[in-house]
């Protein structure tokens, strides 16, 4: 595999995507934390080169606590999230969205960023366990405009 220096070299942004299925997954140090442990690897060897990096969260939301040193966090709720809309004539069958494709369109400027979590996100200590303490509450997001009327 490449080195991460090498890969970024030369970028302003990196979008980096992080899916994490369970709390694991956030111990770099542990078997299942493969992921945690190349993405710090990668957040400190982009700040190194001044390089922001845009973590998207897209499984569910609650490992934007792990990276706090990212420039900015993004959730979509899993890769194919769903609507109350139905699929197909019964009205039985939801459908299921792109949202990571619809995520990596905002991060470029394609959409303005309008969702609240619907959840609380609890701080991480040291030991990458999460606790009582609320690091974003629910309903915390943003929104913005690209017009010159703010």
């Amino acid at each position: 595999m490449s080195d991460i220096a090498e890969l970024i070299d030369g970028a302003d942004t990196v979008v980096a995507v992080s899916a994490v299925y369970n709390e694991q997954e956030l111990n770099p140090a542990s078997e299942d934390g493969k992921g945690a442990k190349y993405l710090d690897s990668l957040l400190e060897k982009a700040h190194d080169k001044d390089i922001e990096v845009v973590l998207v969260s897209a499984q569910l939301p609650y490992d934007i606590a792990r990276y706090p040193d990212a420039d900015a966090a993004l959730a979509c709720y899993l890769a194919r999230g769903m609507t109350d809309k139905p699929r197909d004539f019964s009205g039985t069958t939801k459908y299921y969205g792109p949202n990571l494709i619809t995520a990596i369109y905002t991060v470029f400027g394609g959409n303005a960023p309008t969702g609240k979590l619907p959840v609380n996100i609890p701080e991480i200590d040291d030991s990458y366990q999460y606790t009582e303490e609320i690091l974003y509450k629910r309903g915390t997001g943003l929104s913005y405009s690209t017009s010159d009327e703010e």
